[in-house]
């Protein structure tokens, strides 16, 4: 068995709060000169947890860092070791080294103290202990989609593809009262169906409620036209329930005797394709 050392990387947000993110390793293994380090590649959890954040200039310092250590691992590993090892194996220090590279009173970096463990194999050691410490919590949830024609692409349309709707629904202009609105999905049938992606996967709350506010702005606009309209809201539902519950009722309640409104959720996807499907049968559209 080897004895290892390593030492995580800390993103330091604020020194008042004390909060802070895991975002790379240091990991050294002294008898085989191996030397390494690894940071996170997206900047994702970084901004989710402190919005505002410039995630391109974090992970620039983060690249930047590594790449010093990634070069210094290889410097160790060409060593003569007669010349390395001339003093032991505390020629090279590892704290001594990453305070080069990370100062002690850094506003923003940290680095914790030097920790050990036993090791058979560096190298599947570090990746898993990088996995655990760091890894593991990154990407912890999908991104937020915050395009309505991703969620169209990625949740819908395969599925009015696989049934045969996509080929039957055309854009559609809607007069209204003081403007016209146009729907890229309808079909007609007695009202006028009209198929939307909206997504409500966006990272401020505030911001998930204005989007509601803003399409029952637009249902009651709609409801000033003279065409009975049928619309669906084909959604990606934000991940707080209590949030989709309330613009749910939010936009629902924008329902009037000219616009009937129907929220559909991904997970229903495959069973609203099929159930438009019948009724364009049902009503000679095959």
């Amino acid at each position: 068995m080897k004895t290892y050392q390593y030492q995580v990387l800390r993103y330091l947000h604020d020194h008042v709060t004390g909060e802070f993110v895991n975002v790379g390793l240091v990991f050294y293994e002294p008898q085989t000169r191996f030397l390494r380090a690894q940071v996170i590649s997206k900047a994702q959890r970084l901004t989710d947890f402190f919005p505002g954040l410039v995630g391109r200039h974090i992970l620039a310092v983060l690249k930047h860092f590594a790449a010093a250590v990634n070069r210094k691992g290889q410097a160790l590993a060409t060593q003569e070791q007669a010349t390395l090892f001339a003093q032991g194996n505390e020629a090279f220090d590892l704290r001594q080294f990453t305070l080069t590279l990370v100062r002690q009173n850094d506003a923003a970096w940290q680095l914790t103290a030097v920790e050990q463990g036993l090791t058979l194999n560096p190298d599947r050691t570090f990746a898993d202990l990088y996995q655990r410490l760091i890894g593991e919590y990154q990407q912890e949830t999908p991104p937020p989609r915050t395009a309505d024609e991703q969620v169209w692409r990625q949740s819908y349309k395969r599925y009015f593809d696989r049934h045969h709707l996509t080929e039957k629904l055309e854009p559609r202009q809607i007069p209204t009262a003081n403007d016209e609105i146009k729907f890229e999905h309808t079909w007609q049938n007695g009202v006028l169906n009209c198929f939307e992606a909206v997504t409500f996967q966006l990272k401020q709350p505030a911001k998930i409620k204005d989007k509601a506010y803003k399409w029952v702005g637009r249902l009651t606009e709609l409801g000033t036209g003279d065409v009975p309209l049928h619309v669906y809201l084909l959604t990606a539902s934000p991940n707080d329930p209590a949030l989709q519950e309330t613009i749910e009722q939010i936009i629902t309640a924008a329902s009037s005797p000219m616009v009937q409104v129907d929220i559909i959720h991904e997970n229903e996807a495959e069973n609203f394709a099929r159930q438009i499907e019948r009724k364009m049968q049902t009503a000679g559209h095959e």
